[in-house]
């Protein structure tokens, strides 16, 4: 009996990227008894060559659709469109801007599913970016740190994610949908794995207001979730993430030197987020980083 799954690219003016991550996932090996039924990528209120380039492809693959929205109405909007549509056992969701590793990622990330159990997995993504610059290094750090807190249970899950098609849908003032959709799914009594193999490529924002304003609308998110559907973020567990500090300062003491300037960002930004939080100053179609865009310009 085959397991079935669908792909689902949410995007918005993904033409640097989107047609080097189709490539990418048409050469994925996939093993039985998963077999991919399409990739969607929903094109929302996109402005630049987007949807041109996946049409090429619908029209050199069957199994890759193309679903329009002519505004942005936000990501949340982008999965509860797929969610109505989608009849397939697993969905699984990949960011417009990343590149899987290798040609297993998804084969990878769906291999826990053999448990009847597990509703959710998530992936490891690494940043491309060099470490030359103090962003990138305090970027770098931040991923690196949510591989640690994801080898724990459950795990910190993003970019890329698979899960059980049980969910009808999300709120689409949602500022953090694969943490939303991974404590929907364990309240029905799953449980979330990191398939931390399943790596995908990424690149973190260049410039620090970039990463200053991405790391406020993350946190804003992990409160909205912990306030809707009293679920924690592994993010916010402050007695975790001190002890993942402390051995990662213990194994290298000269990492001090990224992680106290790391420390101060992060509260600044949780601060800033906990106004806006509390001010209700938050939209679904966030601000979008232009430089994580495109991997190959580092």
């Amino acid at each position: 009996m085959s397991i079935k799954f669908s792909i689902l690219i949410p995007a918005y003016n993904e033409e640097k990227n989107i047609g080097v991550l189709l490539e990418s996932l048409i050469q994925q090996k996939i093993y039985p008894p998963f077999e991919m039924v399409n990739i969607t990528v929903i094109a929302s209120g996109c402005i630049d060559n987007t949807e041109i380039i996946v049409n090429k492809f619908c029209k050199k693959n069957q199994k890759i659709r193309l679903i329009s929205t002519p505004k942005r109405l936000g990501k949340a909007n982008s999965i509860n469109l797929f969610l109505k549509r989608s009849k397939e056992d697993l969905i699984v969701m990949i960011s417009a801007d990343v590149l899987p590793a290798d040609n297993y990622t998804i084969n990878t990330l769906l291999q826990p599913f053999f448990e009847e159990d597990v509703g959710l997995t998530g992936g490891r993504p690494i940043p491309v970016n060099p470490s030359s610059t103090f962003t990138n290094k305090i970027s770098g750090l931040i991923w690196h740190l949510h591989h640690k807190i994801s080898l724990f249970s459950p795990p910190k899950v993003g970019e890329i994610i698979a899960f059980r098609n049980v969910v009808e849908r999300i709120p689409e003032d949602t500022l953090a949908d694969e943490e939303r959709l991974s404590a929907v799914i364990q309240a029905k009594g799953y449980k979330a794995v990191y398939a931390n193999d399943a790596v995908v490529y990424n690149k973190a924002p260049v410039r620090i207001s970039e990463l200053i304003e991405q790391r406020k609308r993350i946190f804003m998110g992990h409160l909205l979730v912990k306030k809707e559907l009293g679920y924690t973020v592994p993010t916010l567990e402050y007695k975790r993430l001190l002890k993942i500090v402390i051995d990662e300062i213990a194994s290298n003491p000269y990492k001090i030197l990224t992680i106290i300037p790391l420390v101060l960002i992060e509260f600044f930004c949780r601060f800033l987020g906990l106004i806006s939080y509390v001010t209700k100053r938050y939209k679904p179609a966030w601000k979008v980083c232009r430089t994580t865009k495109k991997l190959s310009e580092r």
